[in-house]
């Protein structure tokens, strides 16, 4: 149910059509998020599953990984295809910041 930081660089870079949720508060998201990501914080998931598609693979992403998981195990729950990305943001960035330093 997650994927690794660089599972999923590889699928950003393959284009694949992918629906990447954010569920952090507003003010994580604004201090940092990923490029095309939709913002709708874990508290109030459950009010907007019509804004979240079935169709595609969803990515939850959050902080450090536990609440982005909780969401992909609640969207899986409710028909969606969703893994959670493995670390969050953290994992994120340090493999951003280790691709740019090679």
């Amino acid at each position: 149910m997650e994927i690794s930081a660089q599972e999923f660089h590889k699928k950003i870079q393959n284009k694949e059509d992918l629906f990447l949720l954010d569920v952090r508060t507003k003010e994580e998201y604004e201090e940092d998020n990923i490029s095309n990501t939709i913002l709708i914080p874990i508290k109030v998931l459950d009010t907007k599953l019509n804004e979240i598609p079935k169709n595609k693979l969803i990515i939850t992403i959050c902080a450090h990984g536990n609440r982005s998981l909780r969401a992909a195990q609640f969207l899986n729950a409710h028909g969606y295809k969703a893994l959670s990305l493995e670390g969050g943001m953290e994992a994120w960035n340090n493999l951003i910041i280790n691709e740019a330093a090679s």
